[in-house]
């Protein structure tokens, strides 16, 4: 996140060199994001937050000693409790000392009290502050737009499988030497072609991870392909350096945090973006571990594509068997040859007849080969289903009473079913 201007730098300016805190001084860590010219009773309706206030004291002019004290004391305790980051008085015009009671007021509230020299000017304050928010501006957008760069280079990176080599030199550029904990994710379109996420979309996520993110993780986010990756890791795992011990249920919360922020976008499916979908790896140490968990997460979106997962956001971790799926789907070629020598001639039956006994098959399997279950939902007589399976079994080259030769049917049903090779939809 880029430096934000604090009151301890503005007193650190040549041009504030003779000005004194007078109170707060514990507290000039106060962000400050403009700067206001305040001299009347109720300027703190008008006020953002973290405003410096400054002013010549004009506010009390004409009063007595006693009424200036209340009248300070009151007016002071309305720029706290509007979140104003301190208040700069210049002396000698309207007020010559501040009174002990609001320099107490400052130091118990940790506001910062300071005195401007009698030769300065309210131009020149402003001036001065305006100036140094527009530097820090200008220095942030640079680094802004280097990390955006980086941050899209090792993303693309990771989903396009690059050598560890190009990997690694690419987080070395974003101080991620070799952290404890981190976790990919991509959030992709369900149809392959169907649309691309667009950079409102990068925005709509970056701008959600500012407001909810959890303050022990920061998260990398840019465009990826068609969609959106996500990199998400403990602010406390080495970031730059050597690896330091995951923090406490360190592994859930990024999980936990990914799968936040990919739900945001699920939520915009309409009808001209049918589906967006999230895939997160596992969590893991190092380079090699990020480049692993870039790997699941893409097994998982294309899982979930594939297969018919709904998601739409899975964790690979919470693929169940479909997991096995993915891993043997690594070689389609070898797993295609596995589909043709299980249930083949079952496939080529249905093609060639326009039958569906494979997906009779199917049911058969989940309904833990019960006829009279599997009967029902495909609204057969299951003397009709007891027939069609003593077919079935003399096309496969497995068993179908015993469980190796289940399982066996079943993973080549899921293979043809990810490989198109099937009738079912």
């Amino acid at each position: 996140m880029s430096k934000r201007l604090t009151v301890g730098d503005i007193m650190a300016l040549p041009s504030f060199s003779r000005c004194r805190v007078v109170a707060g001084m514990d507290s000039l860590d106060r962000p400050v994001d403009s700067v206001t010219v305040a001299d009347i009773l109720d300027i703190a309706h008008w006020l953002n937050t973290n405003d410096f206030v400054h002013c010549v004291g004009r506010v009390v002019a004409g009063l007595s000693p006693e009424e200036t004290e209340r009248t300070l004391l009151t007016w002071v305790k309305s720029l706290i409790d509007a979140g104003a980051s301190c208040l700069a008085i210049k002396l000698g015009r309207y007020i010559d000392e501040i009174p002990p009671s609001v320099l107490a007021l400052g130091n118990e509230r940790h506001f910062p009290i300071i005195t401007l020299p009698e030769d300065a000017t309210q131009a020149s304050v402003t001036g001065a502050i305006y100036g140094a928010l527009v530097r820090l501006e200008t220095e942030a957008s640079t680094t802004d737009d280097a990390q955006t760069r980086q941050v899209s280079q090792l993303l693309e990176s990771l989903y396009s499988a690059s050598e560890v080599g190009e990997v690694r030199s690419l987080a070395a550029q974003l101080g991620l030497g070799s952290p404890s904990s981190i976790v990919v994710g991509f959030i992709m379109p369900r149809t392959v072609g169907a649309f691309q996420l667009s950079e409102a979309d990068v925005h709509h996520v970056r701008s959600y991870i500012e407001e909810h993110a959890d303050a022990g993780i920061s998260t990398y986010v840019a465009r990826v392909n068609a969609g959106i990756g996500l990199l998400c890791f403990l602010n406390d795992a080495g970031a730059g350096g050597e690896s330091s011990s995951p923090a406490a249920g360190g592994p859930e919360r990024l999980q936990g945090a990914i799968a936040k922020y990919s739900y945001i976008l699920s939520a915009l499916d309409s009808e001209e973006r049918p589906a967006i979908i999230a895939g997160i790896g596992t969590v893991a140490n190092g380079i090699a571990g990020m480049i692993d968990s870039a790997r699941r997460a893409r097994e998982t979106i294309t899982t979930m594509r594939n297969v018919g997962l709904k998601g739409p956001v899975i964790a690979y971790n919470e693929l169940g068997k479909y997991a096995l799926l993915a891993l043997l789907l690594r070689d389609p070629e070898a797993c295609a040859d596995y589909v043709t020598m299980t249930i083949g001639p079952l496939l080529e039956k249905d093609r060639n007849s326009g039958t569906d006994w494979t997906e009779t098959l199917r049911v058969m399997l989940e309904e833990n080969m019960c006829f009279r279950s599997a009967a029902g939902r495909l609204l057969m007589h299951p003397h009709s289903v007891r027939y069609r399976m003593e077919k079935i079994s003399d096309l496969i080259t497995v068993s179908l009473t015993t469980f190796d030769g289940k399982a066996a049917a079943w993973v080549a049903l899921q293979l043809a079913e990810h490989l198109g090779l099937t009738s079912k939809p």
